[in-house]
């Protein structure tokens, strides 16, 4: 394993500057379809990490951290950036791809009482009445809380990310 703590990175964007890295010397980057990449978003960090199997073995670990918050508008223009010009995250047949987003706009919904035609409504509800305008509304089953977590981004961040992983 190799942990890395960089101070001068060899990926960098504009306001996303790459800060730790771990990795396993078994990663191949070439059999992307093999393993499943996670990703955390928010307004002035980006991570993600690489595994293998069931439950998962994190094989590559890197973590990009902004001095400041970065504008609404750039956010995923930035980790646009660092995805393109990484050697191997931009691989388009990943087994599968996990993304999380810190967003204000989130409630869980008890998985018996949940309906998807209401999802825009639970999250009105529960984060405001402008919650879900302009916004991708989302759901993802936690069978662990036995609930749905309902969630929304603004639609050009859904779209980029559509478009990046397809």
């Amino acid at each position: 394993m190799n942990i890395e703590n960089l101070t001068h990175p060899d990926i960098e964007t504009v306001e996303l500057k790459l800060t730790s890295r771990i990795s396993s010397d078994g990663f191949e980057p070439g059999s992307a379809r093999d393993y499943q990449v996670s990703m955390e978003i928010s307004d002035n960090n980006f991570r993600f990490c690489v595994a293998q199997g069931h439950p998962g073995k994190c094989v590559w670990l890197e973590d990009y951290t902004a001095e400041s918050y970065l504008k609404k508008d750039t956010v995923y223009e930035c980790i646009s950036g660092v995805v393109s010009a990484h050697p191997f995250l931009s691989a388009q047949e990943w087994g599968a791809v996990r993304v999380v987003v810190n967003t204000p706009f989130f409630t869980l919904i008890p998985a018996p009482f949940f309906r998807k035609e209401y999802a825009a409504s639970y999250l009105k509800l529960a984060a405001g009445p402008r919650a879900a305008d302009g916004q991708k509304v989302l759901y993802h089953l936690l069978p662990g809380l036995k609930a749905w977590n309902v969630f929304a981004l603004p639609e050009a961040d859904w779209e980029s990310l559509q478009e990046q992983f397809p």
